[in-house]
């Protein structure tokens, strides 16, 4: 949805379904292109870019078990080199090492994904746009119109207690935040981590 939040130093997360579909066999797709924008974005928002996992911008085969969803199981596609930013722009090229085939006559997905960097501002802004014939296949190339995704926006404020309630003469207190919180390594939370600390109001009545 419009919006959406995404951590400082988040894992990887799609920002575009490419559905590439070839018209004959031994096709294969040779770059696909990414333009960024948003407010406040800059490519510093983003993790370095590399080659392979560890990219702040990569691009993912669907081939892992659930067809059609970004998931842990799909396959990142190793690029030639690593690419860079286009310089005085936010545009970048990802070409596969190897030309990626194609399913002759029926749709082969990809995913470009991104993961932030730890310096990402709160509440910058992040728009991937799919630009005319940004995909170029052995086939040819698309799509005739641009394709731009929903923004997701940087949340990187920490999480503050948003309301306490209990009951007189019960051991425990619902505490509610004012954004999704969870365990760091994931996780229920569980009474030995002691992931709140109550310090004595200094009151006769606690």
């Amino acid at each position: 949805f419009p919006g959406a939040p995404i951590p400082a130093s988040s894992p990887v997360t799609a920002v575009l379904k490419v559905s590439v579909t070839a018209s004959a066999a031994d096709k294969t797709l040779t770059s696909v292109q990414v333009n960024f924008s948003g407010t406040g974005f800059a490519a510093t928002d983003l993790a370095s870019i590399a080659t392979g996992t560890a990219s702040g911008v990569a691009l993912y085969n669907d081939a892992g078990g659930t067809a059609g969803s970004f998931d842990g199981t799909d396959a990142v596609v190793t690029l030639a080199a690593s690419p860079n930013w286009t310089p005085s722009t936010t545009n970048i090229v990802l070409t596969p090492a190897t030309p990626v085939a194609l399913a002759n006559g029926s749709a082969t997905v990809f995913y470009v994904v991104i993961k932030t960097s730890g310096t990402i501002a709160n509440d910058d802004r992040i728009a991937a746009t799919l630009p005319v014939n940004g995909v170029i296949t052995s086939d040819g190339s698309g799509p005739t119109t641009a394709f731009v995704a929903n923004e997701l926006r940087a949340d990187t404020a920490a999480a503050s207690i948003a309301s306490i309630s209990g009951f007189v003469g019960s051991p425990t207190v619902t505490v509610r935040f004012n954004k999704p919180v969870q365990k760091v390594g994931g996780g229920a939370l569980l009474l030995a981590d002691s992931p709140l600390v109550y310090v004595d109001g200094g009151v006769t009545a606690q």
